[in-house]
């Protein structure tokens, strides 16, 4: 034998070829993972994973350097972020991670490195060769690990042992330069306003081609600032779907839309961005996984939560390890009377008949962060709750049926008034197409917001508490409260070594062996994130990690992505369930 010596392994599927090509020519390899350049993480821990399996099927060591991606960006990076792949930043790189190589090989037992990089077609073996030697000497081996049919050979070997496969180097410069896909918007209220901003503002990522929206006024609105021709400008959903061009589609239609658009669009072979819920029941949830499967293409789900830095920290927390083992999550969604009068019973969600069940409607985001803390499947669901106030047995006696032609004396004293709530509430005016004094007394005296909260004909629930069981005894409690004062959601978090309190603003960590107890404020520590920031950067983070994966992911992994999203969907339908079965525990749906 020659010796040890230790692989720079830039992924697994590189990495089967040489492998094979060392142990012949008589050397033991040890398999070094140092890669900080990969980016996002999320594609970091799908190649760690490929090369501990080969490391596995070879029976040879792997040894990881825990990455720096931050550090990397100011070594590496800084100052060539524009350098075309192949310049002068691959070399910087190349640079960084066989110093580091070097640097380790005596420290891990080897006598020589050498590095897996001169498998890629793309990839100069000089190059290479020059860097091994400057930060190696003699310890370098220059293999070219191309030749003689390399490349083919690792992907002949990775399809054998069913290794990850990726589809690009892994820096995030190297698909930046890369032309926008074209979308259409679905939808030009307020959630199809904000993605049609952030395209305004990221043309680099997506170039809006086509807009649907009824609304003569807001589609004229959006027509002009998105400087849409006219043949590109449609009343009708279906029509937009059909322009020429067309890769993806953002569907922010009302809800009971969402299933058919999403179908009609994948039936076009589109890339989707799909508004929550993703249909109106478990069966249309489940036709819509059959569609994504079939049609091979990328729908990502509207969960901004998960992208905002406040619950990001408190995915981190959790996974991190310190405060142990997850136990329980305790979570109250405080939808605020003001609210739930307006939106859930005046407005677009109080018959669910027309939209969805409360609970999906208005916590599949909470059931999306559960499923994300936990890490396993939900396998039970329990629910209580019901319509308990709003409701004509209810009204004050005299209430009229509009708020303009109340008593006085009634309307002074209701809590639920919509004089005072669009008259004083501007954070209700969001889905209104006419916000203006003279639009709110058109809506008052005219349009649904204006009626006695009594008097809706709605039958979304006021209140709803669901009690989850995943996979290895991790329980969750979900409280939906209309009758709570306007503020956001609150959450308690119990591991085996601490406890995590939080108010989607600050959170109090307590550390049981220390005995510490520390303050996380999002304003402070995510960049100035205060609360209403925090859901702006949860919009943008949403649909930066869309286009991100658009450009990133192997088409072979975009079915499971939808199919993950949705188990929220799942809990919430199976709360319903249980709730209309007056509490009965409901097994989870697998699809």
């Amino acid at each position: 034998m020659k010796g040890k010596i230790l692989l720079h392994t830039c992924c697994g599927v590189c990495a089967s070829h040489c492998v094979r090509v060392l142990k012949e020519d008589s050397w033991e390899p040890t398999l070094f993972f140092f890669n900080p350049n990969i980016y996002p993480h999320e594609e970091y821990l799908r190649r760690k994973a490929a090369a501990e399996q080969l490391a596995q099927a070879e029976g040879i060591p792997l040894v990881e350097d825990t990455p720096d991606h931050e550090v990397w960006r100011e070594a590496v990076a800084e100052g060539f972020e524009d350098c075309k792949e192949g310049g002068a930043r691959c070399a910087r790189c190349f640079h960084f991670s066989l110093a580091r190589a070097a640097a380790r090989m005596q420290e891990l037992g080897c006598e020589a490195f050498t590095t897996s990089l001169t498998v890629s077609p793309h990839k100069r073996s000089a190059l290479l060769h020059a860097i091994g030697r400057e930060v190696g000497g003699d310890s370098f081996v220059p293999y070219d690990f191309k030749k003689k049919n390399g490349f083919l050979d690792s992907n002949r070997r990775a399809a054998e042992l069913g290794l990850y496969r990726q589809i690009y180097c892994g820096c995030e410069y190297s698909v930046r330069h890369r032309e926008p896909f074209s979308v259409a918007i679905l939808g030009m209220g307020y959630r199809g306003g904000v993605y049609a901003q952030w395209a305004l503002e990221h043309p680099d990522d997506l170039r809006v081609v086509a807009i649907a929206e009824p609304n003569p006024a807001l589609r004229a609105q959006w027509a002009e600032r998105l400087n849409l021709p006219p043949e590109a400008v449609f009343e009708d959903w279906r029509q937009a779907l059909d322009v020429p061009g067309l890769e993806a589609a953002i569907v922010a239609l009302p809800d009971r839309l969402h299933f058919p658009a999403a179908e009609a669009a994948l039936a076009r072979r589109l890339h989707l961005l799909l508004e929550k819920p993703v249909g109106a029941t478990w069966e249309e949830c489940v036709s819509l996984d059959a569609a994504v499967r079939e049609s091979g293409r990328l729908v990502q789900v509207g969960h901004i939560l998960r992208f905002t830095p406040y619950y990001e920290k408190i995915a981190e927390l959790i996974h991190g390890g310190e405060l142990g083992r997850l136990v329980s999550i305790r979570h109250l969604e405080p939808v605020g009377y003001r609210k739930a009068a307006h939106a859930f019973c005046r407005g677009p969600f109080g018959q669910t008949t027309k939209t969805t069940p409360m609970i999906v409607q208005k916590c599949s985001h909470d059931f999306d962060l559960f499923a994300w803390w936990v890490g396993k499947r939900c396998v039970s669901a329990q629910s209580f709750g019901g319509l308990n106030h709003f409701r004509p047995e209810c009204a004050p006696t005299g209430a009229a049926a509009r708020c303009l032609d109340c008593p006085a004396a009634i309307e002074r004293n209701c809590p639920y008034s919509a004089i005072k709530l669009l008259r004083e509430g501007h954070d209700l005016l969001y889905a209104m197409h006419d916000a203006t004094p003279a639009g709110i007394e058109t809506e008052l005296r005219e349009g649904p917001y204006g009626r006695c909260v009594y008097a809706c004909d709605n039958d979304a629930v006021d209140h709803q508490i669901v009690t989850l069981l995943f996979e290895g005894g991790v329980t969750a409690q979900h409280c939906m409260e209309s009758y709570t004062w306007g503020r956001d959601r609150e959450t308690r978090v119990f591991l085996t070594n601490g406890e995590i309190i939080g108010n989607a603003r600050t959170l109090d960590i307590y550390c049981f062996s220390d005995r510490s107890h520390t303050r996380w404020d999002a304003a402070l520590e995510a960049g100035g994130a205060t609360h209403e920031s925090g859901y702006v950067m949860g919009n943008g983070g949403l649909l930066h990690d869309w286009v991100w994966t658009l450009r990133t992911l192997p088409p072979s992994l975009y079915p499971d992505r939808f199919h993950e999203s949705i188990q929220a969907h799942a809990m919430a339908f199976a709360a319903e369930a249980s709730r209309l079965s007056g509490g009965d525990p409901v097994p989870i749906a697998t699809l």
